[in-house]
């Protein structure tokens, strides 16, 4: 049978792991963690002409459609689900993971939300608020050099920033 002697190492170790413990507990406040809302949606045109054209109805004049290539009349609609509507807010960041391009070779584009729509849509049997948000970026980037450029269509998966709490906040709640 082996006797295990306790000696002055052992007391070296136990010290060194209390002062280990006690940095990480000095540092905690200082890591963030984002907390997000994760959304569906795609890119479309911001002209509003569902509102002048009713259902099945076309009237001599009413604008049926936008032609143009201007990236600045593109915007992002997301479609948030009712337990988390209330966390969004019009000015928060929106980051678009596009589903046509890898975001770890393509990374990723950027948005802000402009308007929360106040009437709840069902879409795909699904209840959803639908969320307004201005493209900030027009394109992105490959680590190659090669660029594409946003168009209306691409589907996305949104994350709106909710809140930016530091991991010693998130501990105490």
């Amino acid at each position: 049978m082996m006797k295990v002697k306790y000696g002055q190492k052992s007391y070296s170790v136990y010290i060194l792991l209390v002062v280990a413990v006690l940095v990480a507990l000095a540092l905690l406040p200082f890591f963030r963690v984002d907390s997000v809302v994760q959304c569906r949606g795609f890119v479309c045109s911001n002209a509003d002409v569902s509102s002048s054209v009713s259902v099945g109805v076309v009237k001599c004049g009413d604008e049926v459609s936008q032609l143009g290539d201007s990236v600045a009349s593109l915007m992002a609609e997301c479609y948030v689900s009712p337990s988390d509507v209330s966390l969004v807010a019009v000015g928060q960041h929106v980051t678009l993971h596009y589903d046509g391009f890898d975001y770890r070779q393509w990374g990723f584009g950027n948005a802000e939300v402009v308007d929360v729509g106040d009437s709840l849509h069902v879409i795909d049997s699904c209840p959803v608020f639908v969320v307004k948000c201005r493209l900030l970026d027009v394109s992105l980037k490959h680590g190659n050099g090669m660029e594409a450029h946003i168009v209306e269509g691409l589907l996305f998966t949104g994350y709106v920033s909710v809140a930016n709490k530091s991991l010693l906040r998130l501990l105490v709640d």
